[in-house]
């Protein structure tokens, strides 16, 4: 902005040296400073004047000039260009507001497509864990039906000798309680009936409490 300052910008006393047309084809340079900020400067017209006097002629020329053409009140001419600056104004009010619009269905749309892929994504994740849960339980079930299975087998192998073992016991016991029991009968001289009436009893007994020992054992699930 112009504060009325003449600063001297070149002093050159040997113009006479340059050639005759040297004005028309010289060309002026123009800088500015913005500090830190980059920003951009138009240059709009640049008017140059020999002396400080034909500097302040042309001023109060233009001044002069511009007061003349400055409308006094309000006219047809005046009123019909505020109407169409108003008009202007309107116009580019409303081509804002459906560019406004138009940005405005555009973003919805795409929030509403990013929310669809999503979804999308979350169904097929949580699919993929159905499956997931689906295998993870039928390879556990599996194996532990196999841990269940092999275990049965062990406990009723175990079983089995074990109730080997005692019946072969009994049956030992049984056969040695029947020699003695013929021994002495056979040197008492007494009847045969008595010792095998024993024996008969010993051997119900033993086939009974056998017999509800499995069926307890059964009960159990151990067999």
């Amino acid at each position: 902005k112009s504060d009325g300052d003449w600063v001297t910008c070149v002093e050159n006393h040997e113009l006479s040296l340059l050639n005759a047309d040297w004005l028309q084809t010289a060309r002026v340079g123009i800088t500015a400073s913005t500090g830190a900020l980059a920003d951009n400067h138009d240059v709009l017209s640049l008017t140059s004047y020999s002396s400080f006097d034909a500097e302040t002629a042309a001023d109060e020329a233009a001044a002069a000039e511009a007061s003349a053409k400055k409308p006094t009140g309000m006219n047809s001419a005046r009123f019909n260009q505020m109407s169409d600056v108003v008009d202007d104004l309107a116009s580019q009010v409303e081509t804002m507001h459906h560019h406004l619009e138009h940005q405005l269905a555009a973003l919805r749309d795409g929030l509403q497509n990013t929310i669809s892929k999503l979804q999308r994504q979350e169904d097929a994740s949580e699919g993929r864990i159905d499956v997931l849960e689906e295998q993870l339980g039928a390879r556990v079930l599996g194996q532990l039906e196999e841990r269940i299975s092999t275990l049965e087998k062990d406990t009723k192998a175990n079983l089995d000798r074990e109730l080997l073992a005692r019946i072969s016991k009994l049956e030992r016991a049984l056969d040695m309680k029947i020699d003695s029991s013929l021994a002495d009968s056979i040197e008492q001289g007494s009847s045969w009936k008595t010792p095998f009436a024993v024996l008969v009893v010993l051997l119900v007994a033993g086939g009974a409490g056998l017999y509800r020992w499995y069926q307890k054992l059964k009960k159990t699930h151990l067999l």
